[in-house]
This record gives structure tokens, C-alpha cells and sequence, in this order.
């Protein structure tokens, strides 16, 4: 009986011990990562079961899905969860993860990571980028796909891949060590998009190949898809697989048609973007490049989502939320600047885009008989804001400032005024922003678009000589 109390003593302190350590080991190793991912904390940070839809998977998702656009054309409220290069295995347990504070009634998936080019960005940092999005079980069964045993264990535990850090110790880096424990306490501005300016200017149709192979996928990915089909089925999650536009080669092609047709299999959704750029107004070049979407591109794809989301799903558990709400204002303001500044010269998309995002936009117009103004292009001068009936009031001048569609003054004559602690000047010799001229004077049109705050100011100089709308010079 001594004996057997004896044994019970030994394994109960025992017990404790372990305890202890793996307690002294689960709090300590975070201090001792390489990165901490922010954006785990700042989306844990948003109030619960307000998300309606949660974008995963590579930067192939972060620079084509924006947030603030998908408010716009929707109203509802979404977030990119991603990472780069995400391997497509993890997104799984990104999934998963997501699941623990929010309940979206739709979750999009990016495939780039099954694609034979995505082996370009592969390295096994990015299944440990990944990892750092999870905590506890997902974080452990995310680290258990990985093939290398002896990555796996010091990515599942990384006090064993960081230890060397506890020999070269100094001040600074227990400084750092403390940083590492703080909780981040702001979201993400973006809501996890990447916003990009273009950076080229040519439209391009993008190249599409047929399908030249009857590929399989491994057995390993086909179950991957079958159980991210199944807990979207278990949630009752709309699951839409994605491939964004990017410049894909053959294999990759033939892989990607081999990822559909598992997906088909199991009943699961998805868009193929390779292939419908055309149909969407998407161009290589203008709107993403060989790699990645920029904000005009994204803009594209996010509109065109919203509305096919839209179609084919019912989002019944939306909630109005005043925190969204203003994080999604804050974030449209953002989507301005990269929409609307100084490379955006196209009348048509600027005056698009200014209907739908908090902007200023002020007019110098001298009235001509030869103007080209038709009942389209006055109707989009009129949904900005501007009061003036360009067809029949052709002959007469008209200086104006609008702010978020709202005409703040309007005259037949020019006029200054104080504005958000600005001073404006509408003259005969152009508009003036601080006694700094924006426009020309030697033109019969002028229209200035700006940020609400001035973060941006894009003067266009238009001409009616032509006999298509606005030329510019």
C-alpha cells in the first residue's frame, strides 16, 4: 500500500512538473518566434460573428480582394485572412481558425498554391507565416501536414528552432521580448487587403491556353478540398474557390483545370478569372501584372464577386455594425487615393469611381456651342454632384465644388472659398489650391479630383474639339 501511494506521489509530481514546463513553454516560445503575424491579433479584434465573408489563401487574395469595395457594391462586411504564398494546406487551419470569432455565411478560397508556378515562391517559411495566424490545436494539426519531421516539431514548437536566441541575449532583445507579449490593440487598416498602384499602362489582353493534359491532383490536396467543402457544409458556409487574373502558363493550366474537376466532384463552387478577363474588362498591364492584381484590377474583380455573391447566395445574418461602418469609411477614403490620384487619367472611370468613393471633385467649365457633351456624359457630371445641365446650358459658364456627391457651392462666375482648411480658387485661369494652380487656363474644361482630407489632387484638362468626349491633352 506504501508502495502504491509512493508510485502515486512520484507520477503526481511528475504530473506537476510537465505541467509547469509545458505551461513555462507555451507562454515563453512566443517571445521567441522570428515574427509575430499582426494580423491574427487584429482580426481577433473585431467585434464577434460580425464578418459576412472571409477571403484565404496566398497574395494572389490579398491584392485582388478589397473590403472597402466589396461595402460599396454589397454592404457587406468581409476580410482578407491571407498570407503570402500560403500553401494551400493551411488555409485549411486558417479556415478553422477563422471560424473561432466569426460565423461568415460565405468563405473564398485562393487555389494559386496547388499551381506548379507557385513553386516559385515556395519556401518552408511560408507554412511558419501561415502557422502564425493560428493558436492551439489548429496552429499543432497545421504543423502536422508538414512532411519534414524535424520542421514540423520546431514549427509546432518554436522554442526548438529558436533556442540559439536565448544564448545571444541582450538587453534590446529582451526589450523585443516583451514587445512580442503585447497584444496588438488597432485593427488593419486594409482589413488585410494589399493595395498596389499600376505601375503599367498598356491594355493587354491576358493569355488564356486550352487545356493540353487530363491531369489528377495528389490524393493529399483532393481530401484537403473535400474537407474544406465539408466544413463550409457544416457551418453553412457558401465555399467559392478562386483563381485571380494572373499570367498563368500551360502546367499550370492543365493543373488548374485537374483542381476544378475535384471541385466539381464534391459539389463545391468556383471561378476561374484566368478565362473571363476579357468578359470583366480586366487588361494586363493597366489592372495587375504578371503576378499580381493592383487597385484598379482589384476593383474589378471585388465588384464583380459582390455580384455574384449577391446572385447566388442569400446573406440573411448580416448585422449593421457602427465600428465596421467607420473602419469601411476610413478604408473607402484609402481605395480613393489609389483609385483616383495622379495616374488615373480616364474621365469615365474617375467620374465612376466618384459616385462611390468619399472624394472633391471641382469644375471650371466655359460654356462653348462646340462642346461634345451627350446625355451620358452630363448624367455622370450630374451623379457627382454637379447641379449644371451641360446639354442646355451649354453656353454658359460654371464653376462648382462638390464633396461626396453633395454640392457644397456652385456659380456662373468664379469664386474662392474656404473648404476643410483649404483655400480654393475657381478662376478663368484654373483652380488654385492654396494659391498653388492644379489646372491650365488655356483649356475650355477643367475638373480637379481630389481626397476629402487633400491626401490626393488629379487635374484633368478637357477640350470639345473632338468628336469623341473629352479629349485630353
Amino acid at each position: 500500500m506504501k508502495k502504491l501511494k509512493y508510485a502515486l506521489l512520484i507520477s503526481l509530481k511528475i504530473l506537476i512538473i510537465i505541467s509547469i514546463f509545458s505551461c513555462f513553454w507555451w507562454i515563453t516560445t512566443v517571445a521567441f518566434r522570428y515574427q509575430v503575424e499582426k494580423d491574427k491579433d487584429q482580426f481577433k479584434l473585431l467585434p464577434k460573428n460580425s464578418i459576412d465573408v472571409i477571403a484565404l489563401g496566398s497574395s494572389h487574395m490579398q491584392y485582388a480582394f478589397n473590403p472597402a469595395s466589396f461595402y460599396t457594391y454589397s454592404g457587406l462586411y468581409s476580410y482578407v485572412l491571407g498570407s503570402s504564398c500560403q500553401p494551400f494546406s493551411m488555409s485549411k487551419y486558417v479556415f478553422l481558425e477563422a471560424l473561432k470569432t466569426q460565423k461568415p455565411e460565405v468563405v473564398l478560397i485562393d487555389v494559386f498554391t496547388l499551381l506548379p508556378q507557385s513553386q516559385v515562391c515556395y519556401a518552408d517559411g511560408m507554412f511558419y507565416k501561415a502557422m502564425n495566424l493560428m493558436e492551439g490545436k489548429n496552429r499543432f494539426e497545421a504543423g502536422e501536414v508538414i512532411d519534414n519531421q524535424s520542421l514540423k516539431r520546431e514549427y509546432q514548437f518554436d522554442l526548438l528552432m529558436n533556442h540559439d536566441l536565448w544564448r545571444t541575449m541582450t538587453h534590446s532583445d529582451t526589450e523585443k521580448m516583451k514587445e512580442m507579449f503585447q497584444k496588438n490593440i488597432w485593427y488593419n487598416s486594409y482589413f488585410g487587403y494589399v493595395p498596389a498602384f499600376p505601375t503599367e499602362f498598356g491594355k493587354l489582353p491576358l493569355v488564356v491556353h486550352d487545356v493540353t493534359q487530363n491531369l489528377s491532383i495528389s490524393t493529399f490536396y483532393t481530401h484537403i478540398i473535400k474537407d474544406m467543402i465539408d466544413i463550409a457544409k457544416e457551418n453553412n458556409i457558401y465555399l467559392l474557390f478562386v483563381k485571380t487574373p494572373y499570367v498563368i502558363d500551360q502546367d499550370s493550366t492543365n493543373v488548374l483545370d485537374a483542381v476544378w474537376k475535384v471541385i466539381d466532384q464534391y459539389g463545391g463552387n468556383y471561378i476561374d478569372f484566368t478565362k473571363i478577363t476579357n468578359d470583366i474588362g480586366w487588361h494586363y498591364q493597366e489592372d495587375g501584372d504578371a503576378w499580381h492584381n493592383n487597385s484598379w484590377g482589384a476593383e474589378i474583380i471585388t465588384k464583380y464577386l459582390a455580384e455574384y455573391i449577391q446572385e447566388n447566395t442569400k446573406v440573411k445574418r448580416h448585422k449593421e455594425n457602427e465600428i465596421i461602418n467607420q473602419l469601411l469609411y476610413e478604408m473607402k477614403k484609402y481605395t480613393a487615393y489609389y483609385l483616383m490620384s495622379w495616374q488615373n487619367q480616364d474621365i469615365y472611370k474617375l467620374l465612376d469611381f466618384a459616385q462611390k468613393y468619399p472624394s472633391i471633385q471641382i469644375i471650371r467649365y466655359r460654356g462653348k456651342n462646340r462642346t461634345s457633351i451627350k446625355d451620358y456624359e452630363n448624367q455622370l457630371l450630374n451623379n457627382v454632384g454637379f447641379k449644371h445641365d451641360f446639354i442646355k446650358q451649354k453656353n454658359q459658364d460654371y464653376y462648382a465644388l462638390v464633396c461626396e456627391n453633395e454640392l457644397i457651392q456652385e456659380s456662373s462666375e468664379p469664386f474662392s472659398l474656404e473648404f476643410k482648411g483649404h483655400m480654393i480658387d475657381i478662376t478663368d485661369s484654373g483652380v488654385f489650391l492654396d494659391g498653388k494652380q492644379q489646372s491650365r487656363s488655356d483649356t475650355e474644361m477643367s475638373i480637379v479630383f481630389a481626397g476629402t482630407d487633400f491626401s490626393f489632387v488629379n487635374s484633368l484638362e478637357i477640350n470639345y474639339a473632338s468628336s469623341a468626349f473629352w479629349k485630353i491633352d
